[in-house]
Protein backbone atom coordinates (compact mmCIF):
# COMPACT_ATOMS: atom_id res chain seq x y z
CA UNK A 1 0.00 0.00 0.00
CA UNK A 2 3.26 2.86 0.88
CA UNK A 3 4.04 1.80 -2.75
CA UNK A 4 1.06 2.57 -4.42
CA UNK A 5 0.70 6.00 -2.48
CA UNK A 6 4.20 6.99 -3.13
CA UNK A 7 3.76 6.44 -6.81
CA UNK A 8 0.21 8.25 -6.55
CA UNK A 9 2.27 11.05 -4.76
CA UNK A 10 4.64 11.33 -8.00
CA UNK A 11 2.18 10.72 -10.80
CA UNK A 12 0.18 14.02 -9.06
CA UNK A 13 3.63 15.51 -9.10
CA UNK A 14 2.46 18.42 -10.83
CA UNK A 15 0.48 18.91 -8.08
CA UNK A 16 2.54 17.91 -5.62
CA UNK A 17 5.55 19.03 -6.45
CA UNK A 18 7.44 15.68 -5.77
CA UNK A 19 9.24 13.72 -8.99
CA UNK A 20 11.06 10.90 -6.68
CA UNK A 21 9.23 8.19 -4.35
CA UNK A 22 12.59 7.49 -2.81
CA UNK A 23 12.70 11.23 -0.60
CA UNK A 24 8.82 10.36 0.63
CA UNK A 25 9.41 8.95 4.16
CA UNK A 26 6.30 7.31 6.09
CA UNK A 27 5.35 9.01 8.65
CA UNK A 28 2.26 6.93 9.77
CA UNK A 29 -0.36 4.66 8.07
CA UNK A 30 -3.42 3.34 9.80
CA UNK A 31 -6.59 1.78 8.57
CA UNK A 32 -9.75 3.66 8.44
CA UNK A 33 -13.27 2.37 9.28
CA UNK A 34 -14.83 -0.06 10.87
CA UNK A 35 -14.11 -2.52 8.31
CA UNK A 36 -10.34 -0.32 7.81
CA UNK A 37 -12.05 -0.59 3.72
CA UNK A 38 -9.88 2.72 3.85
CA UNK A 39 -6.00 3.28 4.62
CA UNK A 40 -4.48 6.48 5.76
CA UNK A 41 -0.55 6.74 5.02
CA UNK A 42 0.90 10.34 5.87
CA UNK A 43 4.48 11.49 4.48
CA UNK A 44 6.50 13.56 6.67
CA UNK A 45 7.55 17.01 6.02
CA UNK A 46 9.92 17.70 3.31
CA UNK A 47 13.27 17.69 3.50
CA UNK A 48 15.81 19.94 1.76
CA UNK A 49 19.73 20.30 2.46
CA UNK A 50 18.97 18.81 5.61
CA UNK A 51 16.52 21.06 6.43
CA UNK A 52 12.72 20.22 7.03
CA UNK A 53 10.37 22.12 5.34
CA UNK A 54 7.34 22.85 7.79
CA UNK A 55 4.05 22.50 6.55
CA UNK A 56 4.38 19.74 3.76
CA UNK A 57 3.38 16.88 4.94
CA UNK A 58 1.46 15.01 2.43
CA UNK A 59 -1.20 12.44 3.08
CA UNK A 60 -2.76 9.74 0.61
CA UNK A 61 -6.34 8.16 1.16
CA UNK A 62 -6.01 4.78 -0.08
CA UNK A 63 -9.16 2.20 -0.68
CA UNK A 64 -9.51 -0.98 -2.33
CA UNK A 65 -9.76 -0.09 -6.15
CA UNK A 66 -6.33 2.46 -5.34
CA UNK A 67 -5.64 5.80 -3.98
CA UNK A 68 -8.21 8.54 -4.02
CA UNK A 69 -7.22 11.49 -2.43
CA UNK A 70 -4.63 13.62 -1.61
CA UNK A 71 -3.93 16.27 0.81
CA UNK A 72 -0.64 18.58 1.35
CA UNK A 73 2.88 18.73 -1.22
CA UNK A 74 6.38 20.14 -1.40
CA UNK A 75 7.88 23.44 -2.02
CA UNK A 76 8.91 23.66 -5.83
CA UNK A 77 11.14 26.04 -5.26
CA UNK A 78 13.52 26.33 -2.25
CA UNK A 79 16.22 28.91 -1.69
CA UNK A 80 18.32 29.28 1.51
CA UNK A 81 19.94 32.73 1.89
CA UNK A 82 23.82 32.69 1.21
CA UNK A 83 24.73 35.66 4.03
CA UNK A 84 25.65 35.69 7.81
CA UNK A 85 22.37 34.35 10.21
CA UNK A 86 22.05 35.18 13.49
CA UNK A 87 22.86 32.17 16.16
CA UNK A 88 20.40 30.22 18.24
CA UNK A 89 21.72 31.36 21.80
CA UNK A 90 20.76 35.57 19.39
CA UNK A 91 17.75 34.05 18.36
CA UNK A 92 16.51 32.92 21.61
CA UNK A 93 17.15 36.35 23.07
CA UNK A 94 14.95 37.97 19.80
CA UNK A 95 12.41 35.65 21.42
CA UNK A 96 12.07 36.58 25.12
CA UNK A 97 9.26 38.66 25.74
CA UNK A 98 7.03 37.73 22.74
CA UNK A 99 3.11 37.31 23.54
CA UNK A 100 1.30 33.87 22.24
CA UNK A 101 -2.30 34.88 22.91
CA UNK A 102 -4.66 32.26 22.53
CA UNK A 103 -8.24 30.86 24.23
CA UNK A 104 -7.83 28.32 26.51
CA UNK A 105 -11.87 26.65 27.24
CA UNK A 106 -13.12 29.43 25.80
CA UNK A 107 -11.00 32.66 28.17
CA UNK A 108 -8.40 34.68 26.63
CA UNK A 109 -4.71 33.68 27.64
CA UNK A 110 -1.40 34.95 26.63
CA UNK A 111 2.23 32.90 27.63
CA UNK A 112 4.93 35.60 27.72
CA UNK A 113 7.68 33.83 26.33
CA UNK A 114 10.77 34.03 29.31
CA UNK A 115 13.95 31.75 29.70
CA UNK A 116 11.88 29.56 32.35
CA UNK A 117 9.17 28.03 29.00
CA UNK A 118 11.97 28.59 26.22
CA UNK A 119 13.46 25.32 25.72
CA UNK A 120 16.92 24.86 25.37
CA UNK A 121 18.07 23.63 21.78
CA UNK A 122 16.32 24.81 19.00
CA UNK A 123 15.99 23.49 15.03
CA UNK A 124 16.67 25.41 12.03
CA UNK A 125 13.78 24.88 9.93
CA UNK A 126 12.41 26.40 6.76
CA UNK A 127 9.09 27.86 7.40
CA UNK A 128 6.32 29.13 4.79
CA UNK A 129 4.76 32.40 5.93
CA UNK A 130 2.21 34.63 4.51
CA UNK A 131 3.34 38.53 3.31
CA UNK A 132 1.34 40.25 1.58
CA UNK A 133 -1.10 37.41 0.86
CA UNK A 134 1.80 35.57 -0.50
CA UNK A 135 3.63 32.73 0.84
CA UNK A 136 7.36 33.06 1.38
CA UNK A 137 9.58 30.98 2.45
CA UNK A 138 11.99 31.90 5.28
CA UNK A 139 14.69 30.46 6.84
CA UNK A 140 13.75 30.10 10.59
CA UNK A 141 14.85 29.05 14.28
CA UNK A 142 12.05 26.58 15.65
CA UNK A 143 12.30 26.67 19.69
CA UNK A 144 9.72 24.74 21.87
CA UNK A 145 7.75 27.06 24.48
CA UNK A 146 6.59 25.35 27.29
CA UNK A 147 2.74 24.72 27.31
CA UNK A 148 2.67 23.14 23.68
CA UNK A 149 3.84 26.07 21.14
CA UNK A 150 6.25 26.07 18.27
CA UNK A 151 7.84 30.10 17.97
CA UNK A 152 9.87 30.74 14.78
CA UNK A 153 12.25 33.09 15.07
CA UNK A 154 13.90 34.70 11.28
CA UNK A 155 17.75 33.71 11.47
CA UNK A 156 18.50 36.95 9.41
CA UNK A 157 17.00 39.35 11.43
CA UNK A 158 15.36 37.83 14.87
CA UNK A 159 12.09 38.82 13.89
CA UNK A 160 8.99 36.57 15.12
CA UNK A 161 8.02 34.28 11.81
CA UNK A 162 5.17 33.26 13.31
CA UNK A 163 3.60 30.73 15.97
CA UNK A 164 1.93 27.34 16.29
CA UNK A 165 0.19 25.77 18.79
CA UNK A 166 0.79 22.20 19.05
CA UNK A 167 -2.64 20.89 20.87
CA UNK A 168 -6.07 22.49 20.55
CA UNK A 169 -8.09 22.92 23.45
Amino acid sequence: MVVLAKEFVVRLGIFTNASDTSMLVVERRAGIGITTERMLVVFKNQMYQGLEVEDTEISVWLYADGARAIHGGWEAEIIIPDCAFITEEDAKYAALGTEIKYWSWGEPSTIIVSLENLQVGATMVVVPVIKDEKKELRLAWRFYVAFGWYLYIDVLDGAVLRTDQLWVS
